[in-house]
């Protein structure tokens, strides 16, 4: 096995991938939208966020460090602008988190 095949690709293009990937989109849209009549807070993120961030744990191993990553400033800036390019979707500035 050469050096190249045994190093893989990187976490970042890994996430830069799933952010490009429509079916990420696709299962957010499947999750309903909870009725405003039922009470409750409003969710901070919208459901495509609670999806990558599951997918995330794949990519980083652990909840616990899916948000170490994304509490990093660049991180959380190439996922942000993933989310807006690939899906029209804006998170805000700061990142989620496990709760």
């Amino acid at each position: 096995m050469t050096a190249e095949r045994a190093r893989g690709a990187s976490s970042l293009s890994r996430v830069e991938a799933i952010l490009a990937n429509p079916e990420l989109y696709a299962l957010a849209d499947a999750i309903p939208e909870p009725e405003t009549a039922a009470g409750g807070r409003p969710r901070h993120y919208p459901a495509v966020a609670a999806v990558l961030y599951e997918t995330l744990i794949s990519v980083y191993g652990s909840a616990r460090q899916v948000e170490a990553e994304l509490s990093h400033p660049l991180v959380w800036a190439r996922v942000r602008k993933g989310l807006r390019l690939h899906g029209g979707v804006d998170v805000g500035t700061k990142p989620m988190r496990r709760h």
